[in-house]
């Protein structure tokens, strides 16, 4: 039986998948640096506030579902987009070069032009669950949890920092961004543990203005300007504002979500609205993300170039309007693709039967025992 989901998540899974929309597009640095010091690290929050290990009384059994509902699903939904962008003739071009392309994705070593890869946020979330089966199990042998992870949190947050500053080489996996990001992951997990009486006064409304403050200066100070951060790169800048900001933009966007939800509860055609599309949005993270991977370094600046925009030359202004279009082709392009999957072939995202087949079945069997 499938876990209740829950609303408040799905809707800071849709933000947050927006902000990787816009940070992929030709916003200004300033902008989707921003966005960057916190997205992709709320990503991996909301990842370890929801995960579990009680479905899965073996590791061997754990492993292959994430395999299955993570490794599978991304190799495909890149693969597909290769595709159709070297028949549109926007890929390499060389028949020679596709062996490679396949091979790559056994190292999966980012940045490697040529070769294959997953996206690299999937494959740090593939490794970020492997280490945290491993921690819940030490955990619960110790017998403080709360403890166990906040001392693995702490010493991922310094080893991985000093990889990124000191050694910064990329890890095949993405294993060096896992490594720094992994402490997100455990934030999440430890908020879980917290009851829905703390965690409701954690995310009070008035704690937004707080966190928005925090994540403006510390984002400054860190040199957003200049583009600082980016996860992908494994640059972090100064580690004191790097931790801040990151905090704090997980701290607000999950404030608002939590407010969102309860102003749906109180009903209203805004709220409602809100409702449906971070609901939807949250759900499809999983191919909006791959998607927009596959299709952000050369399909939209062809559709831009279409419209008559250059995004390596743009002004400010131009930059915002590409970015703003660049949100509207994703969503254009991945919505349709996120619904044909869902209804046609939910088994490539691992999951079983669509619901809606699901019920009908319900409803066939129990006309047949009536009948009989």
């Amino acid at each position: 039986m499938a876990a209740k989901r829950i609303a408040w998540v799905d809707y800071a899974k849709g933000i947050a998948i927006i902000g990787v929309f816009l940070m992929h597009s030709a916003l200004p640095v300033t902008m989707s640096s921003y966005i960057g010091s916190f997205d992709m690290m709320l990503f991996f929050a909301l990842s370890g506030y929801v995960f579990s290990t009680r479905r899965f009384p073996t590791f061997r059994q754990f492993v292959w579902n994430r395999v299955r509902t993570l490794v599978i699903p991304g190799v495909v939904l890149a693969v597909i987009p290769f595709i159709i962008t070297e028949l549109m003739g926007l890929g390499t071009g060389e028949f020679q070069s596709y062996p490679k392309y396949a091979l790559g994705f056994l190292v999966n070593l980012r940045s490697h032009y040529g070769f294959g890869e997953l996206p690299w946020f999937l494959s740090c979330l593939f490794l970020m669950e492997i280490g945290a089966y491993v921690l819940v199990t030490v955990a619960r042998r110790i017998d403080h949890i709360e403890a166990v992870y906040a001392v693995v949190a702490g010493v991922t947050l310094i080893v991985g920092y000093a990889y990124s500053a000191l050694i910064h080489k990329a890890l095949p996996w993405s294993g060096d961004i896992a490594l720094a990001l992994f402490p997100f992951f455990i934030l999440g997990m430890i908020f879980r543990r917290f009851d829905t009486e703390l965690q409701d006064k954690l995310l009070q409304p008035v704690t937004m203005l707080p966190a928005l403050a925090v994540l403006g200066v510390c984002g400054w100070l860190n040199g957003a300007s200049e583009g600082v951060i980016n996860p992908y790169l494994n640059r972090y800048g100064n580690f004191l504002y790097y931790v801040l900001a990151a905090v704090a933009g997980i701290w607000l966007v999950l404030a608002l979500c939590h407010w969102i939800e309860s102003r749906q509860h109180r009903g209203g055609a805004v709220a409602g609205a809100a409702d449906v599309i971070l609901r939807y949005w949250g759900r499809n993270t999983l191919v909006f993300y791959c998607i927009n991977d596959a299709i952000y370094p050369r399909l939209i600046p062809w559709l831009l170039g279409l419209l008559g925009f250059d995004v390596g030359s743009a002004g400010t202004g131009t930059q915002i309007v590409c970015g703003l279009l660049a949100l509207v082709i994703n969503l254009l392009v991945c919505t349709p693709v996120a619904e044909l999957i869902n209804r046609c072939c939910p088994q490539l995202l691992g999951h079983g039967k669509s619901t809606a087949h699901s019920v009908q079945g319900k409803h066939s069997r129990r006309n047949r025992h009536r009948q009989s």
